[in-house]
């Protein structure tokens, strides 16, 4: 039985795009009626973040495989054919990078006709862009450029609807209370067009925006004109256009070689097709998503990449290699309202005892990227339609890979390593041949119960607590990672 069969009831990671139903009327009709970008504010799994520490487990320099398994390789290929047949979706890409920075990348499904998806094959990523704005306005913090309280009238000009005392900071975590302007009635219409006009950020927000929401710092609500404002700062803090501060900052450093802001910058390479399913039946709108929709997203949602870059840029940004630590864990505080789900740029999830940090999307795309501080993993997944169960083939995804590293398999034998007895009831005994350094136990279903840090060859846990099951143990050694299955009764 797959893994996720058994966490179905214990786990969730949340998928914040809105997946609506719409009834089959011509391709602008129904890109009139999405919900496009907006994204709901709660979760179906409450945990109290304030008793939730990053595990050690985070810190350590793992030994694994130097290059991704054929085996691992294979399995997680294998979810996404499955997704595409299960679904019935029309093209899927994704990527994993695993705690030593190996790389593994997938895809499935057509583009349009007979072209593939390829994994070196672009997509709209939504509103992942905003991570990204978001550690650039966090750099410039880091440089004294600005603050988080500046208020938006030292930096911008006063625009009707938005109060010109909200901060950076409420921006950045939508507690600014900034009508979305993607909610307004005529701006599918305006935007999903074709032909190549494009729109200026002043002029999404002298024509878009309507009457806050509520008082800046007095609730919670997502919205994309936040994000065109942070745009709007960044380049009238710098004196460059933010397309210049995204390469020269992020992916230059990084080496995403293929993410780009569209339409400021042409892009290098294929774009996928984006379909919408309506009514049983799917329609190619890509004519609709081209250089006036995108304009139309700007700095909220208009990057194009691959999935193999954003598992780059995931890895990059949460382990610590753009922002000093401070910065970054300013990034990962949950915003006041926002259900402690929504930092500065950043959403928060649920993943069994611990948070994982990344950004959902919705622009036609679907797309999820999360970090997992716990596992060092960083995984993607990009859907070319609408709608689609990304977040589903996502958890799929990190299943097969804990699936993986939790069987049998060890990675440098002869190490001999022994846990005992096997059925253990109140006590299990772990003797090594070599000094061993920590010790990590998971449940059947992937959950890590137990972690200690060791300098010995011989360690007694206490396992009357546990539930009765199976149980992986993961015992690292200074010769390598081994594993062991044992039953406690």
């Amino acid at each position: 039985m797959k893994l996720r069969n058994l966490l179905t009831l214990v786990l969730t990671v949340f998928l914040i795009s809105s997946l609506y139903a719409q009834k089959e009327k011509t391709e602008k009709r129904m890109i009139k009626n999405l919900n496009i970008l907006n994204e709901p504010t709660t979760i179906p799994l409450a945990i109290d973040y304030t008793g939730i520490q990053e595990s050690k487990f985070a810190n350590l320099s793992m030994t694994t495989p130097t290059e991704i398994d054929s085996t691992l390789a294979q399995q997680l290929q294998n979810v996404l054919d499955e997704a595409i047949a299960q679904y019935d979706i029309v093209g899927l890409s994704a990527a994993l990078s695993t705690p030593n920075g190996d790389i593994w990348k997938g895809a499935s499904g057509i583009s349009h006709d007979t072209v593939e998806v390829t994994t070196d094959m672009l997509f709209g990523i939504a509103s992942i862009t905003k991570t990204f704005i978001a550690t650039i306005i966090m750099q410039l913090y880091e440089a004294d450029s600005l603050k988080l309280t500046d208020s938006l009238c030292k930096w911008l000009p006063p625009y009707e609807n938005i109060d010109s005392t909200i901060t950076i900071r409420q921006l950045l975590n939508m507690t600014s209370g900034i009508y979305n302007y993607t909610n307004y009635p005529a701006y599918s219409d305006s935007v999903f067009v074709t032909g190549s006009r494009i729109w200026t950020p002043e002029e999404l927000l002298e024509t878009f925006v309507l009457s806050p929401s509520f008082s800046p710092g007095t609730d919670w609500e997502y919205s994309n004109t936040n994000y065109i404002l942070l745009g709007m700062i960044i380049e009238e803090i710098t004196g460059n256009e933010v397309v210049s501060e995204l390469h020269n900052r992020l992916t230059i450093p990084l080496g995403l070689n293929s993410t780009f802001l569209f339409p400021d910058e042409g892009y290098e390479g294929v774009r996928s097709h984006v379909w919408y399913l309506s009514g049983g039946s799917t329609t190619d709108i890509t004519e609709l998503v081209d250089t006036t929709a995108f304009s139309g997203v700007w700095t909220a949602g208009g990057i194009v990449s691959t999935a193999e870059d954003l598992v780059l840029w995931s890895k990059g940004l949460y382990e610590g290699e753009i922002l000093n630590d401070t910065t970054l864990a300013l990034m990962k505080v949950p915003a006041p309202y926002s259900g402690g789900y929504y930092g500065l740029g950043t959403q928060i999830a649920p993943l069994y005892s611990q948070w994982v940090y990344g950004h959902t999307g919705s622009f036609i795309y679907l797309s999820q990227l999360f970090y997992v501080p716990d596992d060092l993993l960083s995984i993607s997944v990009i859907s070319n339609q609408r709608p689609a169960p990304v977040n589903d083939i996502w958890l799929d995804l990190y299943f097969a890979y804990m699936d993986f590293i939790t069987s049998e398999i060890e990675y440098h034998e002869p190490i001999l390593v022994q846990v005992f007895p096997n059925p253990a009831s109140d006590i299990a005994n772990i003797k090594s041949n070599d000094l061993m350094k920590y010790v990590t136990v998971y449940n059947q279903v992937g959950q890590k119960v137990f972690y200690t840090e060791l300098n010995s060859n011989f360690y007694r846990l206490n396992t009357s607590s546990f539930v009765s099951g199976i149980y992986h143990f993961l015992i690292k050694t200074d010769e390598g990672i081994v594993s062991r299955k044992i039953i406690i009764n």
